[in-house]
This record gives structure tokens, sequence and C-alpha cells, in this order.
């Protein structure tokens, strides 16, 4: 099937829907309500079988006559008959609109709400009441005139009758999602302009309302200038402008143009690879300001079908908010750095660190919490997370949980800059096509990631963290899952068909496995804590001998150190100390492939017992090959050679 049927046979299925002047509903309420010559002149004979009939079998129209409320339908207002002094009946108005029932909905808490058309000669506006506001004459006319040019000045009988009206309407269920994108419940991506179910295109009609599935629904988020949704594009590209568009993303960013398309292909299905492995990482660009991070992260958000605005640094409410909001959707967060001047702004890592390794990297909800479990408010973790920042964050268990982005390495082409700009529509269709088919292409991703991890085993790849090697994985298996399903679209093998392709891309992975590795030894607390040792050891206050000593066996250097002289050296010699104990100092050591144990071995006249580190590992950080060196005094180590 060639590109053009399929675009058409997918418009066959997008219908705008619609609740206008035409629907059954709207001529239902004009012909129960409105006025006619037999109403004006009352038969007194007639009207007691009427009333009769009325207690028997209410209907609409005996409501309203028993109410005495009308509708003139040409001029769009109610209004009750009042008699003249000539014994005839003239209008009274009490609107200058009509009304017509939508919708019934529950929100949060169970509230129930009532989504009513209000036209005018002059305006029509689809505006919710909820219950309290609808019962009350003087918060309904409050209302109406806060939502438009609607003025009503009836009496409370009359807004009853107008109730009664409301209740006896055949009004569709409409269910309000509190956040946009992928919706798993329904199985269905949804915006507030359009939705997606497998590969059908939804519009929402002129209120904002979409129907999809039998069912109404209504993306219920605040307006956000940062993320605002690209509309639907029905227009296919063509298959040179797709090859063109990814080649020049490969000439400005290299391999990390695979790994970051990797990454927004993988938070489409981050539910299906949570399943498997109760996390997902973040992506993570950094690089000095003018390197292009910001472009890239435009760029490639695109493909999420979002236009990004890149601002400071949210608060945690606005975290927690903003997570919640956008489902299986990136959610950016641009100068994420540490911040040591005040007056720079919010340190996103030092307000958020703890919230975005328990929180957002385990996908575990938040809590903004109170003693009372009903006051508790939950704040699903929907999104995923990008960061950039000019400089590198030092918390270690952030970088552990990232695939990293180093901005340095981009290119500066003009050229695919220049056609990169020109096909500003390529990337948007790309991640709108890959949404819509997401259900297609999720099990061969699913497939790849285990195979891939497979494969990095093979290479004997296992001396990277297996968190590490899981996240390269991720991205690997999504990219690749991308990819088949554009060359499935193009019916030729486009995209990775080549196996040095594959080569390349894995021995690059391989690299920024052992880099990240590196990075998240080097600048972890324990490391921080050791270097500073061998500097208390170069100014003499660490003694040989009596707080440390170093001993040759087998060909082997181990060093021992004495816990509570060494720890008592390191908290005053720190004006805030980041271990409060030597227990936990210890507890972090435990984790390194140098430290082998805690033994009883005596050091001087003290401490029966010490710690033992493995100095010679040739798999040490490069800070405590040979001894622990401060960086400063590149000289000063704990054992000195003879």
């Amino acid at each position: 099937m060639n590109q053009k049927n399929k675009v058409e046979m997918e418009t066959k299925n997008r219908k705008k829907s619609s609740v206008g002047r035409s629907i059954g509903l709207y001529n239902d309420v004009m012909v129960g309500i409105e006025d006619s010559p037999a109403r004006n002149e009352p038969d007194n004979i007639k009207q007691k079988d009427k009333n009769l009939q009325s207690d028997l079998y209410p209907t609409r129209e005996n409501i309203f006559n028993s109410n005495n409320l009308r509708i003139n339908k040409e001029k769009k207002y109610y209004y009750v008959r009042v008699k003249t002094e000539d014994n005839t009946y003239k209008e009274s108005p009490i609107s200058n609109f009509i009304v017509v029932p939508l919708y019934t909905t529950v929100r949060q808490g169970g509230k129930q709400v009532y989504m009513l058309k209000i036209i005018s000669n002059n305006q029509t506006k689809v505006v919710e009441f909820d219950g309290e506001t609808l019962a009350i004459h003087t918060a309904f006319k409050k209302h109406c005139m806060n939502n438009g040019r609607f003025n009503w000045y009836g009496k409370q009988t009359n807004l009853d009758s107008l109730i009664n009206m409301i209740l006896t309407s055949p009004m569709k269920e409409l269910e309000f999602i509190p956040y946009m994108g992928w919706n798993e419940k329904e199985g269905i991506w949804i915006y507030p302009s359009h939705a997606y179910y497998r590969d059908k295109v939804v519009l929402a009609d002129e209120d904002g309302i979409i129907a999809v599935k039998g069912k109404s629904f209504k993306v219920d988020v605040d307006k956000d200038d940062e993320y605002r949704i690209h509309p639907h594009i029905d227009t296919t590209p063509s298959k040179e402008d797709l090859v063109t568009y990814f080649k020049c993303l490969k000439l400005l960013y290299g391999q990390y143009s695979n790994l970051a398309l990797g990454y927004i292909a993988g938070t489409m299905n981050v539910d299906a690879i949570v399943k498997e492995t109760d996390y997902f990482p973040f992506l993570y660009l950094y690089g000095k300001h003018g390197q292009g991070k910001s472009t890239a992260v435009k760029e490639y958000t695109k493909m999420a079908g979002i236009n990004v605005s890149l601002n400071t640094p949210p608060s945690l409410d606005s975290l927690r908010k903003g997570m919640s909001r956008k489902s299986s959707m990136p959610f950016v967060v641009d100068e994420a750095e540490n911040k040591n001047d005040n007056s720079k702004g919010i340190d996103f890592f030092k307000t958020c660190s703890e919230s975005l390794k328990n929180n957002v990297y385990m996908r575990q909800d938040f809590i903004r919490g109170h003693k009372d479990e009903s006051a508790i408010i939950r704040f699903p973790v929907k999104a995923t997370l990008m960061l950039s920042g000019e400089v590198l964050t030092s918390v270690p268990s952030i970088i552990q949980r990232s695939v990293l982005f180093d901005a340095s390495k981009i290119n500066f082409n003009e050229e695919a800059i220049r056609k990169v700009k020109a096909l500003k529509e390529v990337p948007y269709w790309v991640g709108q096509y890959l949404m819509r088919t997401s259900y297609r292409w999720k099990h061969n991703f699913l497939r790849l990631y285990h195979e891939i991890l497979d494969y990095f085993n093979s290479r004997g790849w296992s001396n990277i963290h297996i968190r590490i090697r899981s996240h390269y994985a991720m991205v690997l298996a999504s990219a690749f899952a991308a990819f088949a399903q554009l060359n499935d679209l193009l019916e030729d093998e486009i995209f990775f068909s080549d196996p040095e392709e594959r080569k390349e891309i894995y021995q690059f992975v391989y690299q920024e496995m052992k880099e990240t590795q590196q990075l998240t030894i080097e600048d972890h607390p324990a490391m921080d804590f050791l270097r500073k040792i061998g500097l208390l050891a170069k100014k003499g206050q660490l003694q040989n001998n009596s707080d440390y000593k170093c001993v040759k066996e087998d060909g082997s250097t181990y060093l021992y150190l004495a816990p509570s002289n060494i720890y008592e050296a390191y908290q005053m010699s720190e004006r805030i100390p980041f271990y409060p104990s030597s227990n936990k100092v210890v507890k972090d050591l435990q984790t390194y492939s140098f430290f082998i144990k805690k033994v009883k071995h005596r050091i001087g006249a003290s401490n029966p017992t010490a710690w033992l580190i493995q100095l010679s590992d040739p798999g040490n950080p490069e800070s405590i090959k040979d001894g622990i060196v401060h960086p400063e005094l590149p000289d000063t180590m704990i054992y000195f050679y003879k």
C-alpha cells in the first residue's frame, strides 16, 4: 500500500464532531417549550384534562406550562406571559438567551457538573455549571454574566422550571481527562484539539469535545504556553524529506541523534517498559552556553508533538503538577544545574533531587500530604523528564539515572541547520505518526530491549552497572523499533539497514556507558571522602601506622583505614560534613569493588577493626589508583612509593 492510499484511509476516519444547532436535542428543546396560539387561548375544559394528564405523565411541555415559562426561539430568550388591562397576554422576557443541555459529568470529589450551551442573538458559548450554581437564581445569574453577555432576570420559580427541563433532557455523559497525551485506560492519545485512536484521527469540535469509541471526552488542563500542542498534520512527507531530515540530524548531533530519538520514542511506550523495569531514565543534555543544546531540546521535543519554551527550573510543586498533566510526553527542565549563588535562581537539584530519584525515576506518585488520608493530594508521575544545563550536576545518583547528551560534541553544519529549518513540519509529523502507531511497534520495542541487554552481556560489558546498561538498551531498542516502523511505512529498508551502522552505534553506546559509570564513581560523596583523607594525610593530620597503614601482599597493595580516627579527622576538617557518621561512610564504600571488607585489624594502639581497600585493582577510579589522590595536590596520596 503506497503512502497516498494509507493517508486516504486514515482521512476517511477523521470527522470533526459537532454539537451545533442541528442536533436533535436542540430541536427537542425548541419544540417542547415554544409558544403556540393554542396556549394563548386557554380552554378551561381542555385544561382540566391536560392538568390531570400532566399529574400522571409529566412532560417537559407540561412542566413549562405549569410554571408559565415560554421561549421565543426567533429572538432567543425565555419569557413569562403577563396579562394586560384588556385581558390579552404579552411577553415579559426573563433572559436574553436560551439554553441547550449538552453533557453531564462528575468532577473529582463526586461533584455533578452540567455542560450547557448558552445561545443569544450575539453570542454562543458552552458553559460549565455545578449543581450549586445552577440551583440558585442569583448564582446562576452571576455565572452567566461571568461567561459572556448573558443576563438572567427571572425569579427562582422560573429557574426551577428551567432546571427541570435540563434534568429531563437526554444529555450525554462527558469524561474530563486531567492530562494530555497517552490515556492507557482508553487506549487513546488525547490532546485539547485532537485524539489518536490507533490509526484513526479524531478532531475536537468547536467546544473542545472529542467523541471517540462511542464516548465523549474533554482534556481539562490549564493553558500552558510552555507546552503548546502542534495541530495534527494530514500530509505525509516524502521519502526524500524523511531521509534528508534524519541525515541532517546525524550530521549535527552524531549518534546522539539516534539516542535522543530513541528517548522520545521510548516515552511513547513508557508504561509498557516500566512494567518490566520499574524505572525509566532521564535524558540529560549538558554543555556551555552557545553550544546548541537548547536548539537540540526544542528539535527533539517536536517529535513529542509539542512546542517548548525553555524557562527557569520549576519549583517542586510545579514539577509535581507538570509531570502529572502530561502523559508519555517529556517534561523539560532547563537550567538544571547546581547553583552556588542564590541570585541565580532555584538550585533545581538541591530542591528536587530526592523527588527525582524516588518519584520521577521510579514512576511513583507524588504525594502532597496531610495526616487526614482524605486530604492527601496525589500527583501521578505520567511524564518523562528531560534535563538541560550548562554544568553537569555533581549529584552522582542523577547522573546514573540519566542518558547523557554532551552538547560539546554538536557540529555546527550550516547546510544541515538550514535543511532542518526548511523541514520544520517533519519532526511533528514523525512524532504524531509514531504515537498513533505505537500499539504496532510496542512489542518490537520490548523484544529489542531484551535482545540488546543480552548483546551487552555477550560482549563482556557486564562491568557496567546494570542500571546504566538498562537505560541505554531502552533508548536503543526504541530507536530501532521507531525506525523499523518508518521503514514499514516507506516500504523500504532506509534506516539502520546496514550492519555497520549498528556496530557503530553499539561502540558509541559502550563508550557512553563507561563515561557515565566513571562520572558516577568519581563524583560520588564517598569518593570525595577518600580524596579528603588523602589531603589530610599530606597535611599530617592523619599518621601512618596510627590512622592508616599500607601493606603489599602477593603483588597487590592494600590500604587499612582506622574508622574512628579517619572519620574524626574528616569531621573536624569539614564545616558541614556530608556524612553524619562513619557507619554512613562505610555503607557507601561497600558498593565499590575496591572496598574489600571490614576486618579485625589493629592499627597502632587503638581501633581493633579497619576498612580494607585494594589500591592496585586495575578497575579502580583514576583518583585512587596506587593511592588516594587529592585533585588539588596530584603528588598527595596516602601511600607513598619509596
